[in-house]
């Protein structure tokens, strides 16, 4: 079976760790893969298969959640180790720079509310002074 590759951090006691989730693909059609996690592999090897049952089939009737995901454009899981955890520091990257504009947003709200109560504000709800704030 096909194996693919997620990572994700894990804040340890030891320090921050990056843990890898395997992917089993089970079913594969022309845009996308159906995979699921390594422990649940584990789950469906143990349930009775049919003899005129395939793999993918013993899964669907068993109700197992799967995983889809599209073979143009790979976001979820990778081939190997290094693309995963290439595209797990590029999202850690992303985060970074979302939580520095959202800290830059609520430091303008905290700055330009002070003094403020609610009848101050326009019918929008808008806070003075904070447009140029907003097209961050």
């Amino acid at each position: 079976m096909k194996e693919f590759y997620r990572m994700e951090l894990d804040y340890t006691e030891n320090g921050i760790a990056v843990a890898t989730q395997t992917y089993y693909r089970v079913h594969e059609t022309e845009c996308f893969y159906v995979v699921i996690r390594d422990w649940e592999l584990d789950m469906v090897m143990g349930r009775a298969i049919a003899e005129d049952e395939s793999f993918y089939d013993t899964i669907k009737r068993t109700k197992m959640k799967v995983k889809r995901f599209g073979k143009s454009s790979y976001r979820f899981a990778f081939e190997t180790k290094d693309e995963a955890f290439l595209h797990l520091k590029y999202r850690k990257v992303r985060h970074l720079v979302h939580l520095k504009r959202d800290i830059d947003l609520i430091n303008s709200f905290v700055k330009q509310s002070e003094g403020l109560e609610w009848g101050d504000l326009n019918d929008e709800g808008l806070i003075p002074n904070t447009i140029r704030v907003s097209h961050y």
